[in-house]
């Protein structure tokens, strides 16, 4: 935002320096990089435009960016152009330096002291060195080109990895638990006290000086979740146990590993269908779990079988927790089937299914009128004839010819338990694979990416009417990070149109673009040092950080072809241009790697989740400076 300041009121200075009067000196300065700077305004909305259409639902997570700073870039140009000139046109050209503790004399000595210092070091050691850059240029080029490839190399390689969304630090842990259909309130009741005594034995596994307990308060909820995801299961197999914890600052360990290691205390539930725990706050993250795999097909038992294979296959991976699968077995059910003969008797199924309703939920006699009201009466079994599934085997069967025969002469039944619901996509029947990952010590990404060069074409052999899908935080990575670089193509032919328009050639417009690219280097270093993952929100750095690189670079050859156009040869052009920006540059790339700087000191788990587009801002910042000069 204070760029645009920076290079007008730099430039308006240099403009007093020379003796020129201050009205004249700021209107001078002003017109005479007005053109730049908008340009190089226009430029940075350009680069920061592709956030504004990014899909899915980090586009939506991340559009406020780029409204909030376009409105503050438009803003910060009308004040650089109209108020900041005509401010520094009353500046007083030396103020009253008499007094020896004067606030503004004691700020001129610093000024005058850091200045000469500056001077002294661009003519001592800057102008030297650039010499020798320019004489061994090619040397220079060829070594700068190795340092990207080596960077570019360590993201490919997986040596930087990339983790799509990163946790946040969370003050609440919660877990789901999910029996199979049917189960009692007590059995639940009772997995859920264990839970509980899991809880508190990992809370005293971390004792604090002061007495004071890791867990602040804890509640369960049997019946229906708590923590809401995309499918809500209510029943009494169902439960969440949720504890709150100290602030992140004071207990000094992250959720996600206090998760693991309630976790471990908790063990396996018996009979347990499912048993996750989630740490990250906000609840679930942006696009589903790290690995989601849909399998979908026309045969449940094979879709079944699939999932087992494949949960097997992803528990051998270290790092990978809460793997579970979308089926849901429902309540036990008794399934009825006619036996040989019963049709020659006249019955169908039909018939066998209205005769046990009539027998155990009733048939309609009669309503009798009792005042206002009508009372239906209905005829069935005695109360101790239709409590146990066993009274179903010893009733009587009435066949077509009025007789009556016992139920297991022409019918037979077996117990069967359904899916409690049915997931369909495209049509087919599904079921999904999905789980968390421990970003410490695996990456979803690469786990999946070797599933899918060798282990999904084993696993459509074996279960041949099954195809496998990919969803989740992989999907919704493909879509934002597609849509992304598509409007950074955009984004980027724009900006080389602006730049075409205001340098007149397309030679000059393609020097300045090349400076972005070699920022990469600084951007992998800077994630490096800080053990930091590659994220979705170090790609919305570089966007941040393009506008900014184009315009350090937009100054300099700015700056150097005005110095050929008073007669300069080259080399010296390029020399004298570097030294006219070199404050300029240096001032616009130290004030905006300020401003992150808190950020990027800041130690709290919760700042971990935008430290990385910190990290690519400043450090990218800091090397393509270095380049560009």
């Amino acid at each position: 935002m204070v760029d645009d300041a920076i290079v007008i009121g730099e430039n308006i200075y240099t403009k007093l320096t020379e003796g020129i009067e201050p009205v004249s000196a700021a209107i001078q300065g002003a017109v005479e990089m007005a053109y730049p700077v908008i340009n190089s305004v226009a430029t940075t909305i350009v680069a920061f435009a592709p956030m504004l259409f990014v899909s899915g639902v980090m586009g939506k997570f991340m559009r406020v960016f780029p409204v909030a700073i376009i409105a503050v870039l438009l803003v910060s140009l009308m004040e650089a152009l109209v108020i900041l000139p005509s401010h520094l046109a009353h500046m007083k050209q030396k103020e009253d330096m008499s007094r020896k503790w004067n606030p503004l004399a004691i700020a001129e000595r610093i000024r005058i002291r850091v200045q000469s210092r500056l001077d002294r070091f661009v003519d001592k050691r800057f102008l030297p060195f650039m010499r020798v850059t320019l004489r061994q240029r090619y040397i220079f080029t060829a070594g700068v080109v190795t340092l990207l490839i080596l960077s570019a190399g360590l993201v490919a390689g997986g040596r930087l990895a990339f983790v799509f969304f990163p946790k946040v630090d969370s003050d609440r842990i919660s877990v789901k638990l999910l029996m199979p259909g049917g189960t009692s309130f007590k059995t639940t009741q009772q997995a859920v006290k264990n839970i509980e005594k899991a809880a508190w034995d990992m809370a005293a596994s971390y004792p604090r000086k002061d007495g004071r307990s890791v867990i602040q308060h804890m509640f369960a909820v049997i019946g229906e979740q708590v923590t809401r995801e995309t499918t809500q299961d209510t029943g009494s197999h169902v439960a969440d146990v949720v504890i709150e914890l100290l602030d992140s600052q004071e207990r000094g360990i992250t959720s996600s590993e206090m998760a693991s290691v309630w976790r471990g205390f908790v063990g396996q539930i018996p009979g347990a269908s499912s048993l996750t725990f989630s740490s990250s706050a906000g609840g679930p993250r942006p696009g589903g779990k790290p690995i989601e795999i849909v399998l979908l097909g026309d045969n449940m038992n094979q879709l079944l079988g699939a999932a087992d294979r494949l949960k097997a296959r992803l528990g051998r991976y270290e790092g990978v927790e809460d793997i579970e699968d979308s089926y849901r077995p429902g309540k036990k059910e008794l399934r009825l089937s006619l036996r040989q003969g019963a049709r020659q008797l006249g019955l169908t199924l039909q018939d066998l299914a209205r005769q046990i309703r009539a027998n155990f939920w009733g048939e309609e006699a009669l309503k009798v009128q009792r005042g206002r009201n009508e009372v239906t009466i209905r005829v069935r079994y005695p109360e101790h004839e239709r409590k146990d599934p066993g009274d179903l085997e010893s009733m009587k069967v009435r066949t077509a010819d009025n007789k009556e025969v016992p139920f297991n002469e022409v019918a037979r039944v077996e117990e069967y338990r359904g899916p409690s619901n049915i997931r369909r996509m495209y049509g087919r029947r599904t079921v999904t694979v999905s789980a968390d990952v421990d970003e410490e010590k695996a990456n979803a990404a690469e786990i999946l990416g070797k599933l899918s060069e060798s282990y999904f074409s084993k696993l459509k052999k074996a279960f041949p009417g099954v195809n496998i899908l990919i969803e989740g935080q992989q999907k919704e990575r493909n879509e934002s990070m597609d849509s992304l670089f598509d409007g950074m193509l955009v984004a980027l032919f724009l900006i080389f149109v602006l730049l075409v328009n205001m340098f007149r050639t397309y030679t000059h417009a393609l020097i300045v673009m090349t400076a972005g690219p070699f920022s990469f280097i600084g951007i992998v270093a800077g994630h490096l040092l800080f053990g930091m993952d590659f994220t979705i929100l170090s790609m919305f750095g570089i966007l941040a950080l393009t506008g900014v690189v184009v315009n350090d670079s937009l100054l300099l050859i700015e700056s150097t072809n005005r110095e050929i156009a008073n007669g300069l040869h080259l080399i010296e052009a390029l020399v004298s241009g570097a030294r006219n920006r070199f404050r300029q540059i240096i001032l616009t790339s130290l004030s905006t790697a300020a401003g992150l700087l808190p950020l990027l000191l800041e130690t709290s788990f919760q700042a971990q989740f935008l430290k990385p587009m910190a990290i690519t801002v400043v450090f990218g910042l800091l090397a393509s400076t270095l380049l560009i000069l």
